[in-house]
């Protein structure tokens, strides 16, 4: 069977769809109505495509192309729906199904950890010493963890990235060495005098953070790799599994710190014994 990703938000006959209703102690379009709905689903079910519709109009927006859904992709009337049924099936093919594109999010999420993956290696003396190789899959993870986490909303928005920008890569080592350990710290027990940037981060139990890596200095390279992939992609929609004995299983395979994300075709996306709490 087909999953579609597609929402309708369908009114009465004759509603203006241009004009704000009260929802929810708001005024609000339709369209912001409906895309209100689709972001507050799991990543993993979150529509592509909403369809707003008052049975005489029909308007279509592409998230995938015009995400805050300003502009619909395509309006027309119940009169011309004949000629636009063609554009209406394609959203039903399986191309569009909820599988096909949980597939290729997850190609490429894994072409963005390779390239992380390999930048980190860069970084260490010999990455194929088994020591090193452990520091180096569970460093990818962390890593990946933390960028699953400021688009999933566990931290505050770009939180990771704008904690990188800041820094420099003579830096870089040592300031994801604090953050580490800050994020296995309980939010009562950090220090008083924690630097502000610290502060934005919430407490992570679960393990991921528990042992202490030893950071090598990190290049521009790596922190040119890990502010892109911060900023051209959504990781809210994989689903990573980040509980700290697996990856411990895992670091001993040559190429197991790739294999950090995926997305199941179930729809459902997980954050394995991993929480996150902003209060002590």
């Amino acid at each position: 069977m087909i999953q579609a990703r597609v929402l309708v938000e369908q009114k009465s006959l004759g509603v203006d769809l241009d004009r704000p209703e009260p929802r929810q102690g708001s005024m609000v379009t339709p369209v912001q109505q409906a895309k209100r709905y689709a972001d507050s689903l799991p990543p993993s079910e979150r529509p592509t495509v909403l369809i707003t519709c008052d049975f005489g109009t029909f308007r279509l927006y592409d998230l995938e192309a015009d995400p805050l859904a300003r502009t619909p992709q395509s309006e027309f009337t119940l009169a011309d729906l004949p000629e636009h049924i063609n554009e209406i099936g394609r959203l039903f093919t399986h191309e569009n199904s909820r599988v096909v594109q949980q597939e290729r999010l997850s190609v490429k999420a894994g072409r963005r950890v390779a390239r992380l993956h390999d930048s980190l290696a860069k970084c260490f003396e010999h990455p194929d010493d088994p020591a090193e190789h452990d520091a180096l899959a569970m460093l990818t993870v962390r890593l990946v963890f933390c960028l699953y986490a400021e688009d999933a909303n566990l931290f505050k928005p770009d939180a990771l990235r704008d904690y990188v920008a800041a820094s420099t890569p003579d830096r870089l080592g040592e300031d994801l060495y604090d953050l580490f350990e800050v994020l296995d710290t309980p939010i009562g027990k950090r220090r008083r005098y924690l630097p502000e940037p610290l502060k934005a981060f919430p407490y992570v139990d679960g393990g991921l953070f528990a042992d202490r890596i030893d950071v090598p200095p990190l290049t521009g390279e790596l922190r040119d790799a890990l502010l892109d992939i911060s900023e051209g992609f959504d990781w809210s929609g994989i689903t990573p599994s980040f509980s700290a004995p697996s990856w411990r299983r895992r670091s001993a395979m040559t190429n197991g710190a790739r294999a950090a994300c995926t997305t199941r075709p179930s729809g459902t996306s997980t954050v394995s014994s991993t929480r996150c709490s902003s209060t002590g």
